[in-house]
């Protein structure tokens, strides 16, 4: 597969090489070995000097039409998400993104998927300058919180103490395998995944966070979604929207804990 790499520094495009790669290759070596080339051939100066070639960040963007990648802006790659071994899905956060390396497998891989929206037939990057600390909130106990009420509307319209007691620790096991195997510590990455995904099946969730079909089903419906034929989509019924309406509210008020968290 033949692809365009496209270097720029502070702004400005200084390479542009076309490349044949397998579906091995990775496109990080590429990045190095451009980075390198280019800082040898302009006496740039190189930032990264004195660390190893896997500390060295890169943003990049895959068929970026408007030609504004920056090396002074932390302007994260467009794709949020790779492949664990399994298959299962990995949300990338923060400076994750400027070091993680894609096979050309993974790439089709990810568009298939649905997470991928553009070909790739060119990619432009650059090294960033200048990153600052990052933080993320990791609260599993308010995510359980936050999920539990959505329960009564569709999933179980009723719940006994000992269902309930059944049902907190299924989803305490849920939510630490979505923070070990998938890093999504909070209710707005889940949905967030849910929304970059056009074509949701009970299948493609199960596979992909490596749950049961229930709690599949059950992440879907939260959210509003409805089953029609053999695909998941927003629904329009009262029940649906109003499962919706506690999912967005719950998040609310998980955007109001990280607020105060923080102050």
């Amino acid at each position: 597969m033949e692809i365009e790499f496209n270097y720029y520094h502070e702004g400005q495009k200084v390479s542009s090489e076309k490349i044949i790669l397998n579906h091995t290759n990775s496109i990080r070596v590429i990045f190095l070995e451009t980075y390198k080339r280019a800082i040898k051939k302009h006496k740039f100066k190189n930032w990264y000097n004195n660390r190893d070639d896997n500390e060295i960040p890169f943003n990049f963007k895959l068929n970026n039409l408007n030609h504004d990648i920056s090396s002074y802006e932390q302007d994260f790659s467009s794709i949020k998400y790779k492949l664990n071994m399994d298959g299962t899905i990995y949300l990338l956060k923060g400076y994750d993104k400027l070091y993680t390396d894609y096979s050309i497998t993974e790439l089709i891989k990810l568009k298939e998927i649905g997470v991928i929206k553009s070909d790739f037939n060119r990619i432009d990057f650059s090294s960033p300058v200048g990153l600052g600390a990052g933080f993320w909130v990791d609260d599993l106990k308010l995510f359980l919180d936050i999920l539990l009420p959505i329960i009564k509307f569709g999933y179980k319209a009723y719940i006994s103490q000992k269902e309930r007691i059944e049902l907190e620790n299924t989803l305490n096991q849920l939510l630490e395998k979505l923070k070990i195997n998938n890093n999504i510590e909070n209710i707005i990455e889940l949905r967030e995944l849910f929304d970059d995904i056009d074509n949701w099946t009970t299948k493609k969730a199960k596979e992909l966070l490596n749950i049961s079909e229930e709690l599949a089903t059950f992440l879907l419906m939260a959210q509003g979604y409805e089953l029609i034929e053999n695909g998941w989509v927003h629904g329009t019924s009262k029940e649906s929207r109003k499962r919706e309406k506690i999912w967005n509210k719950q998040e609310r008020k998980y955007e109001k804990f990280r607020e105060n968290f923080y102050k």
